[in-house]
């Protein structure tokens, strides 16, 4: 599986960042490559493009362009929540990762209830990176080992 993150960054590096990225649901696909490489740095900078160049219609719509340059397009609202979540736990089977892609202007946070594709139910991630610590409560729907991983340098 390694063989191909190398690759999968050399891609990412060779397309345009926000605002030269101006459809959202672009940046937002770039966003979760981002985030399956760990890619925690590049990832904040996408998210705050997004946030920042103007997707967002007085009704809370979002916008397909930024600058409300086009029509209602629910891409971004209906799944920045999703890359929010896998920038601070993804989960795979027998695999439970804390923090994998967190942008460190995000360095403390909370998450409840979240359900991972292991079959855990993360009921609360708590982090505080200025402080150095990460507290996990979570079950599980059955009897399995699970690897924890840990990044943003804990």
């Amino acid at each position: 599986m390694s063989g191909w993150v190398p690759a999968m960054k050399k891609a990412l590096d060779k397309r345009p960042p926000p605002p030269r990225m101006p459809q959202a649901h672009g940046n937002l696909m770039l966003a979760y490559g981002e985030i399956r490489t760990k890619q925690g740095e590049k990832f904040g900078e996408r998210l705050k493009g997004l946030f920042t160049n103007e997707h967002f219609f007085n009704s809370l719509a979002t916008s397909h362009d930024i600058h409300l340059g086009s029509v209602y397009n629910y891409d971004f609202i209906n799944s920045i929540q999703g890359h929010l979540i896998e920038s601070a736990i993804m989960t795979q089977p027998g695999m439970l990762e804390l923090l994998p892609a967190m942008p460190s202007y995000l360095p403390s946070g909370t998450l409840t209830g979240i359900k991972g594709r292991n079959r855990t139910t993360i009921q609360k991630l708590e982090w505080d990176l200025n402080i150095g610590t990460i507290t996990c409560e979570f079950t599980s729907d059955i009897d399995q080992e699970l690897q924890l991983i840990v990044r943003s340098g804990m």
